[in-house]
């Protein structure tokens, strides 16, 4: 009975607002781990190939972190606007109904899952390219990489959060480390 209610006044609670329990860093760390991903590396090369020209490249670079920009801000103002939990669904729930929602809250789902297999699989090819490159390896080693990561955010919010924020300054360091090495070892 005691229970029954607890739950009803955390349903109700979880209504009313947002809990708060992860902060600033953890916040500063998805923006970062969202934006500084193992596509950084692996796109913007392919990308300045078929280009040819630096105006080209940095205008193109320019412009995609205008459209990102606007993104985070559409997102920043609907969450604003709706604090309820479940992301680009509420909002597609809201404006489209159920059925828009439905189809939203999936695709949603389904671009994360595969991008996460996308992303253990280039994090793989670029580990075996410092080792001895195996391709039959790539696979088996993607998928220990994502039940590794998803063991932390089994363990918990803590635990998951605070494997971001790690993650995160391992990317900010690896990123200016490369900075600093094109300038560094740059032919002249």
């Amino acid at each position: 009975m005691e229970t029954d209610r607890a739950l009803t006044n955390s349903a109700s609670l979880s209504k009313e607002r947002l809990l708060r329990i992860l902060g600033v860093t953890f916040g500063v760390a998805v923006g970062i781990g969202g934006t500084i991903g193992i596509g950084i590396l692996r796109v913007p090369g392919s990308v300045a190939a078929h280009l040819g020209h630096s105006g080209l490249i940095m205008a193109v670079w320019i412009l995609s972190g205008l459209y990102a920009f606007t993104g985070a801000n559409t997102y920043a103002e609907l969450g604003t606007m709706l604090p309820l939990d479940g992301g680009p669904y509420v909002y597609a729930r809201r404006a489209y109904g159920e059925f828009g929602g439905f189809l939203v809250g999936w695709s949603d789902w389904l671009l994360r899952t595969s991008s996460m297999a996308y992303l253990a699989v280039a994090l793989t090819e670029y580990a075996a390219g410092l080792f001895s490159y195996n391709p039959s390896v790539i696979t088996p080693a993607a998928i220990v990489v994502l039940i590794f990561f998803t063991a932390f955010h089994w363990l918990g919010l803590r635990v998951g959060s605070r494997a971001q924020e790690i993650t995160s300054l391992f990317k900010v360091v690896a990123f200016f480390v490369i900075i600093a090495a094109c300038f560094l070892f740059s032919p002249k």
